[in-house]
C-alpha cells in the first residue's frame, strides 16, 4: 500500500488500486491544494493510466472557485478514471450537489453516503 501526505490530505492507494483521499482536519481546497492532489495522484498511478478515487468529503468545509475550476481541466482528466465522493452530513452533501452542480468533469464522479456502495461503483468504472 502507497501513502502520500499533502498539506491538508492523505492518500493511500489499496490492492485493489482505489486511492483513497481523507483530509485528517478541517479544511478548503485551494487552487495550491488541488495542484498538490493532482501531483500525489500522478505519483501513486505506477501504471499512468489515472485512478479510481474515493474522497472521504467528512472534513471538506470548502472548495475555492479556482480549485473547482480544475477538475475539468484535461491534466485532471487524464489522471482519473473516476471519482467517488462519500458524504456523511449535510455540509458535506451541500459542498458535493455544489461541486457536481457547478462543474462538468470529463470522468464519472459520484456521491454516496456508503463507502462500501463507493467502492463498488468505482470498481465498475475501470
Amino acid at each position: 500500500m502507497k501513502i502520500i501526505e499533502t498539506s491538508n490530505a492523505i492518500l493511500r492507494k489499496d490492492a485493489e488500486d482505489i486511492v483513497y483521499l481523507k483530509c485528517p482536519s478541517k479544511t478548503t481546497h485551494s487552487f495550491e491544494t488541488m495542484n498538490e492532489h493532482l501531483k500525489s495522484v500522478t505519483d501513486i498511478d505506477s501504471n499512468n493510466t489515472g485512478v479510481l478515487l474515493l474522497v472521504n468529503m467528512t472534513n471538506l468545509v470548502g472548495v475555492s472557485k479556482e480549485a473547482r475550476t480544475m477538475v475539468s481541466n484535461n491534466e485532471m482528466t487524464k489522471t482519473h478514471k473516476a471519482v467517488a465522493m462519500l458524504v456523511s452530513n449535510p455540509l458535506t452533501k451541500l459542498i458535493a450537489s455544489f461541486f457536481l452542480g457547478m462543474n462538468k468533469p470529463k470522468f464519472p464522479i459520484k456521491s454516496f453516503t456508503n463507502s462500501d456502495d463507493a467502492v463498488l461503483w468505482l470498481l465498475k468504472q475501470s
